[in-house]
């Protein structure tokens, strides 16, 4: 889209993990407008039940990349979900204060 200078405003699913501040930079001067982010949930122990991958620090991360380009994005959640608690609910509820 950079090379060919292709002027148009898009948006991209991710999972928020891997994201770098190059890659964001890079990314928002393709135009890249909007991040809906695979997050499920905001609870370590929870995205360990899920395999997920990924840690609440990555999903911090990839917010804070996000948000320093101006890029709107959101996460997609799981309430209540296999595994999760009213207490793993609690802590990712309190987590996603951070974001």
């Amino acid at each position: 889209m950079l090379r060919r200078h292709v002027n148009l405003s898009w948006g991209c699913f991710l999972r928020p993990q891997g994201l770098t501040p190059e890659l964001m930079k890079l990314m928002k001067c393709a135009c890249l407008a909007h991040i809906e982010f695979g997050t499920d949930s905001f609870c370590d122990e929870v995205l360990a039940a899920y395999q997920k991958g990924v840690t609440f620090e990555d999903i911090l991360h990839s917010s804070e990349l996000a948000s320093r380009e101006n890029v709107d994005f959101c996460h997609f959640l799981i309430s209540g979900g296999p595994g999760e608690t009213l207490e793993t609910m609690r802590r990712g509820f309190d987590a996603s204060l951070r974001i």
